[in-house]
C-alpha cells in the first residue's frame, strides 16, 4: 500500500491524497481520497493550473470525505481531464455538490470576466480553471439529478404528482423538512403536534424560493427544493437561519384549492 500526498501538505486547502494498493490477483488500484481545489492565497491558487503528477486517466475511483470545495471542488477538471471513473460519497455530499460544483464554477468564470473588464490579470483573455458546463457535466456523468434553474435555485424530483397543479392565486397546501447544509433543522411541519402548511402561491406569503419551486410539482408530488439566500431570507436571516444561508426543503404537495375570499 502506497500513500501518496498531492494537496493539503503545508496548509489545510486543496485536499488531494492517493492511495495505491494491490490486488489479489496481482495488479493494483488508485484511489483518489478527495479531489478539492486549493484556495486562499495567490501561491496556493496557481497550484490548481498545474498539471498534476498524475494521470487522472489511471485512477480507479474517488472518495470523498465531504462537499467542501477544498475537497470537491477540483472535481470537473479531474473529469475534464481523463477521469471515467466512479465517485463514492454520502447522499448528502452528493446533494450539496450537485449544488457547490456549479456555483463554484459561476464565480470563477465572473471572476474571469471582472479580470477581463479590468485588465489586472497578466493572462488575456483571463479564463476560469473550469466552468458551468464543465460542472454540469460532471452531475450528468456521475447520473446526479437536480436542476438549475435560471434563478439559481435547484430542484430534484422524487415523484412528480398526478394531481392539481399549484398556480398563483390558488390555496395550497404542503408537507415540509427544512435543513441547512449543515443538516441543522430550522423548521418542519411533520413534527409531533404540526400540520401542513398552507399559503396562498404567488401572494409574497413565502419566501420566494417556494413561489417558484412549489409549481414545480402537482399534488401527490415530493422532492427537493435547493434555494440560494437570495430566494429565501438573504443577508438578514430569519430566527435560527444565520444570513446568507442556502435552504434545503423536502416537500410534498398535498392539495390545491380555490383562496379563501
Amino acid at each position: 500500500m502506497e500513500l501518496t500526498f498531492l494537496g493539503a501538505t503545508g496548509t489545510v486547502t486543496g485536499s488531494k491524497y492517493l492511495l495505491t494498493c494491490a490486488t489479489p490477483s496481482g495488479g493494483s488500484k488508485r484511489i483518489l481520497i478527495d479531489c478539492g481545489l486549493f484556495q486562499g492565497l495567490k501561491q496556493l491558487r496557481l497550484k490548481n493550473w498545474a498539471k498534476l503528477p498524475i494521470d487522472p486517466a489511471t485512477v480507479d475511483l474517488v472518495v470523498l470525505t465531504h462537499a467542501h470545495i477544498d475537497h470537491s471542488g477540483y472535481l470537473p477538471l479531474f473529469v475534464k481531464n481523463g477521469f471515467s471513473g466512479k465517485v463514492y460519497c454520502t447522499e448528502a455530499t452528493r446533494d450539496l455538490c450537485e449544488i457547490l460544483l456549479p456555483d463554484s464554477a459561476h464565480l470563477q468564470e465572473e471572476d474571469a470576466k471582472y479580470a477581463n473588464k479590468r485588465g489586472f490579470s497578466k493572462h488575456y483573455p483571463a479564463l476560469p480553471l473550469y466552468t458551468q458546463e464543465d460542472a454540469l457535466n460532471y452531475i450528468k456523468s456521475k447520473n446526479l439529478n437536480a436542476q438549475r434553474l435560471p434563478s439559481g435555485m435547484y430542484y430534484e424530483v422524487e415523484n412528480p404528482g398526478s394531481g392539481a397543479q399549484p398556480e398563483n392565486g390558488k390555496n395550497v397546501k404542503v408537507n415540509y423538512h427544512g435543513t441547512l447544509f449543515d443538516g441543522t433543522v430550522f423548521d418542519s411541519s411533520l413534527k409531533p403536534g404540526r400540520e401542513p402548511f398552507e399559503f396562498v402561491l404567488g401572494r409574497g406569503q413565502v419566501i420566494k424560493g417556494w413561489d417558484q419551486g412549489i409549481p414545480l410539482f402537482k399534488v401527490g408530488g415530493k422532492g427537493k427544493l435547493i434555494i440560494p439566500p437570495s430566494m429565501g431570507y438573504g443577508e438578514q436571516g430569519q430566527g435560527s437561519i444565520p444570513p446568507n444561508s442556502w435552504l434545503v426543503f423536502d416537500i410534498e404537495v398535498l392539495g390545491v384549492s380555490d383562496a379563501p375570499q
